[in-house]
């Protein structure tokens, strides 16, 4: 066992059992209720790779890494408490190097409690999970058996919110959301942030003019390794309903902060906007303002058609780790999937495949994002499509994010891209092919290209290849198994080729 892991593995125990304490009490409470799911699993995987780790140049040699993931998973979706809480202990053995065994747990929850009706809510949630701690490490950025470039981040959030009236017409929400994220290796320290938001609307207050005020104050709390940064917005937006299906917005208010240090920016700000939903399928919303930072903008576009769906988008504002988390690239095809499942009416069978299918199409595909400590202006686009058939199912998505810290004494820590580039820009590709064989059996194929490079007094650019495929059945109800081979590149900053053969086996209890 590395000793390196060590300290991370025994500040994780206390939290293991914390955490599994809890949804062991969230199983408990609900064993009554009905829409109450509980069940066990276990996953099993063995991979030969010929460059362990993706070293540079192959210098690592070859290895078999056996995975073994026993997890439980539980989740409601009725009364008063509904959510999810899945957790999964992994533990990862070398066969040829020892020092590179290592153990975490990996946990995703979230919930909802109605504490009054119609009144008081709070959600809540929390994840530990393996992150890109950057853009240039070697390896494809994701892949779980690449400890050079994943930590471990512990992220939870508790968010109480009232709903409620004033008058007859006028509807209003105040929240409060605390989020803390740590772990991150040396990237990440122990950080705070919290969010309260008040907000009004009247949608028909004369005719079809309506209003909206929204307030937001945040304070983020970086630890000790850089300081504490705050900010307040204010803004007002006049509507007017064109139709039922085109709304127009004008807006204004009133943002202040101290990102930048020893100075404190307070300012007016206009901008305007639209939302057109011309029919229950089409969804295209805008919105533009001029900021602190120059102009900002929203824009989605998303289109859902009976076996197919597409969608785009364009954001520029200000961001941070909490409010751009790690996403995987089942995640990002998940809701393609779904829109484009229509003849599943079952929701929660539609649910359950769609995720199942996202994980095979995300095989091998990079992930979204890497964690930081700091501030920044995040500028992304993407496109996507997800088109489904009788047999198969082809998902592609494309994008492009681009990161500048908000203010240099704000990016401080060594490990940081963003304090050790000016600006970070990614690009990335991914086409993903699933062909159904029968009703168990199907076949998987997905190729990503990704580029990250890296401005300022030095220049680092990495460019990956990544192809996968695979095979997947049922042997029974809960049981599946799959087979894996993965072809992966890079050159650049770095320069290596992986071939690995990944074999698996899943059941659920």
């Amino acid at each position: 066992m590395d000793v390196s892991k060590q300290p991370e593995a025994s500040m994780l125990r206390p939290i293991c059992r914390a955490l599994m304490a809890c949804g062991l009490v969230f199983a408990s409470a609900s064993a009554s209720a009905q829409g109450v799911m509980v069940s066990e699993t276990l996953s099993v995987s063995e991979t030969y790779t010929d460059n362990v780790g993706a070293a540079n140049n192959g210098t690592a040699g070859s290895d078999w890494i056996t995975q073994i993931s026993p997890g439980v998973a539980i989740s409601r979706k009725s009364g008063r408490l509904s959510g999810s809480f899945a957790a999964s202990l992994n533990g990862q053995f070398y066969a040829n190097d020892s020092s590179r065994n290592t153990s975490y747990l990996q946990l995703t929850s979230n919930g909802a409690f109605i504490a009054v009706d119609d009144m008081l809510f709070v959600d809540f949630g929390a994840s530990i999970k393996r992150e890109s701690v950057s853009a240039f490490s070697s390896g494809t950025l994701g892949d779980e058996l690449n400890s050079s470039n994943q930590e471990l981040v512990r992220r939870f959030f508790l968010a109480p919110r009232l709903a409620f009236r004033l008058g007859k017409d006028i509807n209003g929400n105040l929240s409060y959301r605390q989020e803390w994220t740590s772990g991150g290796g040396q990237v990440l320290d122990s950080r705070n942030q919290r969010t309260a938001i008040l907000s009004l609307s009247n949608p028909l207050a004369f005719g079809p003019f309506g209003w909206d005020i929204n307030y937001q104050d945040r304070e983020s709390d970086g630890g000790s390794a850089i300081r504490s940064v705050a900010s307040q917005t204010a803004r007002a937006t006049l509507i007017y309903s064109v139709s039922p299906q085109l709304n127009l917005r004008v807006l204004g208010g009133h943002e202040r902060n101290d990102y930048t240090v020893g100075k404190d920016v307070s300012r007016s700000f206009s901008g305007g906007g639209f939302d057109w939903r011309p029919t229950d399928r089409t969804d295209f919303s805008a919105t533009a303002e001029n900021r602190f930072f120059g102009t900002g903008y929203n824009v989605s576009f998303n289109h859902r058609m009976p076996l197919s769906s597409f969608e785009l988008g364009y954001v520029r504002d200000v961001a941070s780790t909490e409010t751009t988390a790690f996403v995987s690239a089942a995640d990002l095809l998940f809701p393609g999937i779904y829109d484009a499942l229509t003849t599943i009416s079952d929701p929660a069978e539609r649910e359950a495949q769609a995720r199942a299918l996202a994980v095979l199409l995300g095989s091998g595909v990079p992930p979204i994002g890497f964690i930081t400590n700091t501030e920044f202006i995040d500028r992304s686009a993407w496109f996507g499509f997800t088109i489904n058939g009788a047999r198969n199912t082809l998902a592609f998505r494309s994008s492009r994010s681009e990161r500048s810290a908000l203010s240099p004494d704000l990016a401080l820590v060594p490990g940081d891209d963003l304090a050790k580039y000016s600006r970070t820009i990614t690009k990335a590709s991914s086409i993903s092919l699933q062909h159904r064989l029968n009703g168990l059996s199907s076949l998987t194929l997905s190729y990503s290209v990704s580029d990250a490079k890296g401005e300022g007094i030095t220049v680092q650019d990495v460019s990956r290849r990544a192809l996968t495929g695979g095979f997947n059945t049922k042997l029974s109800p809960r049981t599946s198994v799959s087979l894996v081979l993965r072809h992966q590149s890079a050159s650049g900053s770095y320069d290596y080729t992986e071939n690995a053969l990944v074999g698996s086996v899943s059941t659920r209890f």
